[in-house]
C-alpha cells in the first residue's frame, strides 16, 4: 500500500482585500476575539496573516482554531509563531 503524503500549502501574501473579506467571515471574527482574549493582546497585520493561512490556506474549522488556541495557551505558549507551528504539525 502506497502512502500519500500531505505537501504544506505555502503561504499566500494577502492584500488588504483579502483580510477585509475574512474580517466579514464571523467564524474569522470570533477566532480574532478568542486570540485577542486568550493572548491578551491585539493581533497584528502580520499575526493577522498567518492566522488567516491557517484558516483560510490550512482550511482549520472554527471548532479545530479554538482548539488550537486552547491548546497553545494551556501550553503557555501565546504567540502567533508558536500557534502556526502547531498548525502546520498538525496539518
Amino acid at each position: 500500500m502506497a502512502s500519500t503524503e500531505l505537501t504544506l500549502p505555502s503561504k499566500p501574501n494577502y492584500s488588504t482585500t483579502d483580510m477585509d473579506k475574512a474580517m466579514k467571515d464571523s467564524d474569522f471574527e470570533d477566532i480574532l476575539y478568542l486570540i485577542d482574549t486568550l493572548f491578551g493582546k491585539p493581533v497584528t497585520q502580520t499575526q493577522l496573516s498567518s492566522i488567516l493561512y491557517i484558516y483560510d490556506t490550512l482550511q482549520f474549522t472554527s471548532e479545530l482554531f479554538e482548539y488550537l488556541v486552547e491548546y497553545c495557551v494551556d501550553r503557555g505558549k501565546k504567540n502567533i509563531r508558536y500557534l502556526e507551528s502547531v498548525a502546520i504539525a498538525w496539518y
